[in-house]
């Protein structure tokens, strides 16, 4: 273990602890972006643990049915008129046949349902946690791969399965939209191919690809991968049928409140307003109204005014009057003549 990424291997909690934000959110965009950052903690385990190919691995999987999820989003967004809330969407569901099957491949890819390519890059990961002895790791993956599976599929139910009072009018997508969303399907179907395991008879082309990085492989006892497979489908399973128990036949007229511990993202802007934003504010302030205005203006300020005072002053001496030229000049000769004639004694 290299010791600069020793700091991602012992800091996994942060992945669940995104995702659990991400299980109250109603932004559409908002549920995307968190999954996104939860899915970099995958990466982080992986590349943390020393298994570099597995962990860009997952960014290649991911860039596929992660950019097909938003650029659906997107779709449905415009359909409905720049709404992004994802009960209000329902409330007003159109026909949007493409970008819904799409979108249910995306949300399947990141749940990681095989043979979807989501799937092969995430158990990588859960498997290199688990060959490396890292138990809590592996659990905590674990659980993220449920509430990925269920925060995911609640926004899929919500938005296209859950009934409204609403008829459903077929949309027009602009096949801008609809045609890279049918290659990034692709992808994300099929992308995980690449890097097949052993066990499926696979021959890890990613991995030893990037074999000159020196990244770890798994190697365990085919019973033991087979263990871990079935766990990880098992538990994102869960995850959707407890998305599918709550949503499928979900009240979208009622919608549901965005507050509470996790609605308000367990107040972390909140803190981090208290603890960091107010207190550089009220130091900045110190610093404006005191520090720089009543010392290190003052001071200048003084010293300026000092010199300018000196500069009237000897301003005055330069006044063009040619008397008091005179009266200054027999001034100043008299006054060293009474200097001499002090020191001479005369």
């Amino acid at each position: 273990m290299h010791s600069e990424w020793a700091f991602f291997e012992d800091c996994p909690e942060s992945n669940t602890f995104i995702k659990g934000i991400a299980t109250r959110q109603t932004d559409i965009k908002k549920i995307l972006a968190y999954s996104t950052m939860s899915q970099l903690g995958y990466m982080f385990i992986a590349v943390g643990l020393g298994f570099y190919s597995t962990g860009l691995f997952h960014v290649f999987t991911h860039a596929f049915f992660k950019a097909m999820l938003f650029m659906g989003a997107g779709g449905i967004i415009i359909a409905l008129h720049h709404e992004q809330n994802i009960f209000k969407i329902a409330q007003h569901r159109a026909s949007l046949p493409i970008i819904s099957a799409t979108f249910l491949i995306g949300v399947i890819a990141i749940s990681g349902i095989p043979p979807f390519s989501g799937f092969f890059s995430k158990d990588a990961i859960l498997a290199a946690a688990f060959q490396e002895g890292q138990y809590l790791i592996y659990a905590i993956g674990m659980f993220t791969a449920f509430l990925t599976a269920f925060y995911m599929f609640r926004m899929y139910f919500i938005v296209f399965v859950a009934p409204n009072k609403h008829s459903k009018e077929y949309v027009y997508t602009s096949k801008t939209i609809t045609f890279p969303l049918l290659v990034l399907a692709i992808g994300a179907i099929f992308a995980g191919f690449l890097n097949l395991p052993a066990l499926f008879g696979g021959e890890h082309l990613v991995d030893t690809w990037l074999g000159q990085l020196n990244s770890k492989v798994i190697h365990m006892p085919h019973s033991t991968e087979y263990v871990l497979i079935f766990a990880s489908v098992f538990i994102a399973i869960a995850g959707i049928i407890v998305a599918y128990n709550k949503y499928a036949n979900f009240d979208v007229e009622k919608g549901e409140d965005e507050k509470g511990f996790i609605g308000n993202k367990f107040f972390v802007d909140e803190l981090y307003d208290l603890l960091f934003v107010q207190t550089t504010k009220g130091i900045s302030v110190f610093i404006d109204k005191v520090v720089d205005a009543k010392i290190i203006d003052a001071f200048i300020m003084g010293s300026s005014n000092t010199f300018v005072n000196i500069g009237k002053f000897v301003g005055k001496l330069q006044n063009a009057n040619v008397r008091f030229y005179a009266f200054t000049m027999v001034l100043g000769m008299t006054c060293i003549f009474v200097y001499i004639y002090s020191k001479l004694g005369l």
